[in-house]
Formats: structure tokens, sequence, C-alpha cells
């Protein structure tokens, strides 16, 4: 499996957190495997699946939009594929009609980005910061507790 290359600096729009039921066809299989899409742009999407295609594979991915009442079914090509313990691979819509993806667009702009992912272990250890403030006629102890960014 390929690690995906793609920064948010390189990406043409800003993907939106969704959680979005799908249909997925590969050329391995003709019939749609239920998967998830959990982030969408007009240009492409992350779809979660244990068994993510090649990196060139072609596929069809059938979704509702959010704020939509039908299912669109698009052309995608797997732009990057990804294995471990957050399965999935990257697709990028081909063909879309300018006006789909104008109101595909539309319908995105009020859904909110990931968050980003986490970058630290909670079993990684924690750093207390104490500093005391002499105030003259009394001494304050302030204490503030944080994950330490331990760099391996």
């Amino acid at each position: 499996m390929e690690q995906s290359p793609t920064t948010p600096a390189r990406r043409r729009a800003l993907r939106r957190s969704v959680h979005l039921d799908c249909g997925l066809i590969t050329s391995d299989r003709d019939e749609p495997t239920p998967e998830l899409v959990t982030d969408l742009s007009a240009y492409g999407c992350w779809v979660a699946t244990s068994t993510p295609a090649r990196p060139g594979t072609h596929v069809i991915v059938a979704f509702q939009p959010p704020g939509w009442d039908g299912e669109v079914d698009l052309f995608a090509r797997v732009t990057h594929s990804r294995g471990g313990q957050a399965p999935g691979m990257g697709l990028e819509f081909m063909d879309v009609s300018r006006d789909l993806f104008l109101v595909m667009k539309g319908s995105l702009t009020h859904v909110p980005p990931p968050l980003p992912p986490r970058r630290l272990e909670p079993s990684e250890p924690i750093r207390d910061i104490v500093w005391r403030e002499d105030l003259g006629d009394r001494v304050v102890t302030y204490r503030v507790s944080e994950i330490a960014d331990v760099v391996a």
C-alpha cells in the first residue's frame, strides 16, 4: 500500500468531514460493496475501507451528498491507498459535469472540515509545569499539566 503524499496545501479544495454510506464497484467486484465516505470535496473523497484498491484503479462510487434527496454515481480514480490502523483510499472524481460540480461544491459550503489527526498517543508522558509567584503577603503556586511533545 502507498502512503498518502497529499497534503492540505496540495489539495484543490478544502475537504469536508462527512459520514456517508456509499457503494463501491471495482474491477474485482461487480456488485457494490458497502463502504463509508469520511471526507468529501467537489473533486474527490476518502473512502474508509478494509480492502483499498491500488492507486490508478478506476472505480464507481455511489453516495448521497449532504443536503441532497438523491444519490450520485461517479466514476473515480484511486489516487492513493493506505492499510494499517485507518485503512482506506483517496478517490479523484472523473468526468463530473460542471453543473454537478457546482451543486456539490455549494452543498458542502456549510459542512466543517475534518479535525486534524491527533499526533500524540495518550500513553505518552505527562509533564507538570510548576511555578511560584511571591506576592509579598503570600506565595501563589501554579501547576499546569500537559502531554509532553516527545520526539523519538
